[in-house]
């Protein structure tokens, strides 16, 4: 659907200005949204976290929640992608039953964090991420060693016992490392290892320089299904024992997958930024601000649908809202706000991300018609909540309406502050409502997900599988109070302008 920009902003500026903005459902525009989770049953698709410090949170967070969720109906094929100091850096740690066996990379015995790659690999790892790792996990690994360190730093993943990648299952490791131009025999040797220290695979020397250019490259390393594995740890390793880095090395993305499960999920974390507002992310992406560049973010989308044969499938789900409140600046979307704490300037920095990524995954050899967005504006604090954060959900539902396979979910209708505090939801036994106990992300991430899953197309009210002129009829008919009724979208209590945006946002094929 292509409309323009300004025809579309109109409404959203009229409904958010209005003192009274009726309050939809649980979900909105939620049809495509549910048929690309629902192809995870069938074939491989990626999810892509992105939020503040709750997709984190003291090692759960949604990135956690939504593992447990989506658990609950398909397999997992892959682990996120991880970085070689994701947990060294942040201390959070992201992925499910996972771990990055961490410790910073080394410069003749100095720590170098990423220090002194060269320009062209310095471009994978923005400034941000370096400066501030606490805030994002992608924290690649640099050394310009000139002698072996003899497995001093051997990072990697770490698969426990639960993993539901199936620690007896033959595996798959990657790892994305940098290949340097120019002269000397620099390597690193990929080995899995058992529980006990034993290898169990071993890859020849992996060549990092000697190259006519500088690139990037993915190498890959098997390990053998093996029951007697079960209820055991299991590592793969950048290096193995007796076998360091040499020479000048370059290790960023790491990731093991079930190579013979031809369907399920992978669900990665993008950005946890603690204490930041969605327009300090939508900065960094848009502005390519904190050293943010082209390189980095297409790369990533690249490694992101890697694992995905044909026609990638990839979700983008954004979590934010509690920090925005204190958002001093402006907007940074296609229509810049200047009261950067109100419901417009979400919307609009909703809109920029949404514009970028698309952008960003078309340059990066994607096809952006399997991109697909959830809009989660962040979880009840209050009862009822202050207006600024129910702006943010009235926001995120008319950018839903606007957007091609975009759905809105609003957990403030699928639970309150008064059922969280019950369910011991929220972090420190209710002391801070702003960060939920593990327990907490588990069970809301299975609310929003399973809401997404029942998700119909609720503006089809023929049930002839498209909206059109008989949808629209019919709710022109109904037009006034109406409580409870099927035309009454928003479940507002009457069928009236918000409605109507909701029909007219939704025409077409379901």
């Amino acid at each position: 659907m292509t409309t323009n920009r300004v025809v579309l902003m109109l409404p959203a500026l009229l409904l958010l200005a209005s003192p009274v903005c009726a309050r939809g459902t649980a979900v909105v525009d939620g049809a495509e949204i549910r048929a690309a989770l629902e192809l995870a049953a069938t074939r491989r698709i990626d999810i892509v976290g992105i939020g503040d410090s709750n997709q984190a949170r003291d090692g759960s967070g949604w990135d956690e929640g939504m593992h447990v969720a989506l658990l609950d109906h398909f397999d997992q094929y892959a682990s996120a992608l991880q970085t070689q100091n994701e947990n060294g850096a942040s201390g959070f740690g992201a992925g499910y039953e996972i771990a990055v066996r961490t410790a910073p990379a080394w410069v003749d015995g100095t720590i170098a964090l990423p220090g002194g790659a060269p320009a062209f690999f310095a471009a994978f790892c923005p400034a941000f991420v370096a400066g501030e790792a606490f805030e994002n996990v992608h924290v690649p690994a640099f050394s310009d060693a000139s002698v072996d360190h003899d497995g001093a730093v051997r990072n990697g993943l770490r698969l426990t016992a639960a993993s539901p990648l199936d620690v007896t299952a033959a595996l798959r490791g990657s790892i994305c490392y940098g290949q340097f131009a120019g002269t000397g025999d620099g390597g690193f040797v990929p080995q899995w290892r058992a529980a006990d220290g034993s290898s169990l695979a071993a890859s020849p020397v992996i060549a990092s320089e000697g190259y006519a250019r500088d690139a990037m490259a993915t190498t890959t390393l098997d390990v053998p299904a093996d029951p007697a594995r079960a209820g055991q740890l299991l590592d793969f390793r950048i290096v193995g024992a007796g076998a360091g880095y040499r020479g000048r090395t370059y290790t960023l993305y790491l990731r093991v997958e079930h190579p013979t499960r031809p369907a399920g999920f992978s669900y990665h974390t993008w950005g946890a930024h603690s204490g930041q507002s969605l327009r300090y992310f939508a900065n960094l992406i848009v502005n390519n601000a904190e050293g943010v560049t082209d390189a980095y973010k297409q790369y990533y989308f690249a490694q992101v649908r890697r694992l995905q044969t044909s026609s990638p499938v990839v979700i983008f789900w954004i979590n934010h809202g509690l920090n925005d409140r204190q958002e001093s600046l402006p907007s940074v979307g296609p229509d810049p706000v200047a009261d950067g704490d109100s419901g417009p300037a979400y919307a609009d920095n909703l809109q920029g991300v949404i514009d970028q990524i698309l952008a960003d995954w078309t340059a990066s050899g994607g096809d952006p018609a399997g991109v697909y967005f959830v809009l989660d504006p962040s979880h009840p604090v209050a009862n009822p909540d202050d207006a600024e954060l129910e702006s943010y959900r009235d926001a995120a539902r008319l950018v839903a309406q606007h957007n091609p396979r975009t759905a809105m979910v609003d957990v403030s209708r699928l639970t309150d502050h008064e059922e969280m505090l019950a369910f011991g939801d929220y972090h420190a036994g209710g002391a801070d409502v702003n960060h939920l106990s593990a327990s907490g992300y588990h069970r809301l991430a299975r609310l929003k997900l399973e809401a997404l899953l029942a998700a119909s197309c609720p503006a089809d009210l023929d049930g002839d599988a498209s909206v059109g002129f008989s949808d629209l009829l019919r709710m022109l008919a109904f037009w006034g109070v109406c409580e409870g009724c099927p035309e009454d979208l928003d479940g507002s209590g009457d069928v009236g302008f918000t409605d109507l945006l909701m029909v007219l946002g939704s025409w077409g094929d379901c």
